[in-house]
C-alpha cells in the first residue's frame, strides 16, 4: 500500500513539474496546479490559495493572492486571481442587495487606478454575479511571449499594487463630503448646489 502511495505520489509530482518545458500556449490540465505551486513560492504571498473550480464552462484551475479588504461598507475584498493563463480582478461580496452596485464601482475605480499605470486592463465583455466576481482583467496574458519568471513575478507585483491603490481610491471616495453632480461644488445633501439648481429652474 505505502509502496503503491508513494508511486501514484511520484507520478502527480512528475506531472506537475513538466510545464517548466513547454510553452504556456501548449499547457494542459496538470500543468496549472504545478505552475501555481511554484509561484506561491516566489511571490511569497500570505493570502495565496489555489484550487480547481468548477463552473457551467467546465471549471479551470486557479489562484487567488492580493486580497485587501478596502474597508468600505459591505465590500469584503479585492482580490487577484489566475484563471488558467489569464489574470482577473475580482471582489467579494457577501451582501447580495449591494454585488451588483458594488462590483461597478469596483470596476471604475480600478479602471482609473490603472491610468498611467502600465498594465493594460480592461473590462470582462460581460459581468457576472454572485459573491465572487471578477470586475477587470489584463489585457493580455502575463505568461504572453513564455513564462520568464522575473518578468512574471514583476508583473504580478504591479497588479497587486494596483489592488491597494484600487481600494485607497475606493476609501477616499466613500469617505469624501457630497458634491454637485453637474459643477462639481460643495453640497450637502444629494444633487445640485442651490447655484444649479437655480439656474436650471
Amino acid at each position: 500500500m505505502a509502496s503503491a502511495y508513494g508511486d501514484a505520489l511520484r507520478g502527480l509530482q512528475t506531472r506537475w513539474a513538466g510545464f517548466e518545458g513547454r510553452d504556456p500556449g501548449a499547457w494542459s490540465y496538470w500543468d496549472y496546479p504545478g505552475f501555481f505551486s511554484v509561484l506561491r513560492e516566489r511571490l511569497e504571498d500570505p493570502g495565496f490559495g489555489m484550487a480547481y473550480e468548477n463552473n457551467r464552462q467546465g471549471g479551470f484551475w486557479g489562484c487567488s493572492f492580493g486580497w485587501d479588504s478596502a474597508s468600505v461598507e459591505g465590500l469584503n475584498n479585492v482580490y487577484l486571481q489566475f484563471e488558467n493563463d489569464q489574470l482577473c480582478f475580482k471582489v467579494q461580496v457577501l451582501d447580495e442587495p449591494k454585488q451588483s452596485e458594488l462590483r461597478d464601482l469596483v470596476s471604475r475605480k480600478l479602471l482609473e487606478a490603472a491610468e498611467g499605470s502600465g498594465l493594460r486592463v480592461e473590462k470582462p465583455a460581460r459581468f457576472g454575479k454572485g459573491t465572487y466576481m471578477t470586475v477587470a482583467r489584463l489585457s493580455t496574458s502575463p505568461l504572453a511571449g513564455g513564462l520568464d519568471w522575473d518578468r512574471l513575478v514583476g508583473r504580478l507585483r504591479e497588479a497587486r499594487d494596483l489592488v491597494a491603490k484600487t481600494c485607497d481610491l475606493l476609501v477616499a471616495s466613500s469617505t469624501a463630503p457630497p458634491t454637485c453632480k453637474k459643477c462639481g461644488g460643495p453640497l450637502e445633501g444629494e444633487g445640485l448646489c442651490p447655484a444649479c439648481f437655480a439656474a436650471e429652474a
